[in-house]
């Protein structure tokens, strides 16, 4: 049984990485600035996402329910089978609260890190997930600030190489991130121009 632990799951007794400092053990770099999300921003967001569709849905389902525990002339099963049928039929409003509740998990599991060489993005539900993008191979940097980003005072950074593109939602300083992301990549990368 040792063997199969071994060969399919790695060794079991490794600690997990949880932090972007054990992330960057046993390298020479160093964190030049680390962030993350705004917590608030990010749930707004997340509630905000479909709510038009979420408040009709419910409207309907909740006047359904209304209408068949009023409506004297229903018997009490066919109002238990509506009952079930509406908790169903609910399953967007269901998703939507799922959506939120997920959000929470990643605004708190969310973090970037700027080193002298590489950008460091650890995200993730359950577990800590890390994804690098090294500076000499960004291509473009924009940055973007939606209504509500403005009402939070916080701003969406967008990285692209010639691979992948990323982003960094919801960033309180995005200014000093800004200012520090333009010098790294300057740096890494000097056929890059903002």
């Amino acid at each position: 049984m040792g063997f199969i632990k071994e060969k399919f799951f790695g060794q079991l007794d490794q600690p997990q990485i949880e932090t972007t400092e054990q992330f960057l053990a046993g390298t020479d770099e160093r964190i030049v600035f680390k962030t993350k999300p705004n917590k608030k921003a990010h749930i707004w967001e997340s509630i905000l996402k479909n709510i038009g569709f979420v408040l009709i849905w419910m409207a309907i389902d909740v006047a359904a329910l209304v209408f068949s525990f009023v409506n004297n002339d229903i018997e009490w099963t066919f109002r238990i089978m509506i009952l079930a049928f509406l908790a169903l039929h609910m399953f967007p409003v269901w998703l939507w609260v799922a959506g939120i509740v997920r959000s929470v998990k990643q605004a708190q599991n969310a973090e970037y890190a700027l080193t002298e060489k590489r950008i460091i993005i650890k995200s993730g539900k359950l577990a800590h997930d890390f994804r690098v993008i090294y500076y000499k191979d960004i291509v473009k940097i924009d940055m973007k600030r939606g209504r509500l980003d403005k009402m939070c005072g916080v701003a969406d950074i967008y990285i692209r190489t010639n691979t992948e593109s990323v982003a960094l939602p919801n960033i309180a300083e995005v200014e000093d991130v800004w200012k520090q992301l333009s010098i790294l990549v300057a740096q890494e990368n000097p056929d890059f121009k903002m």
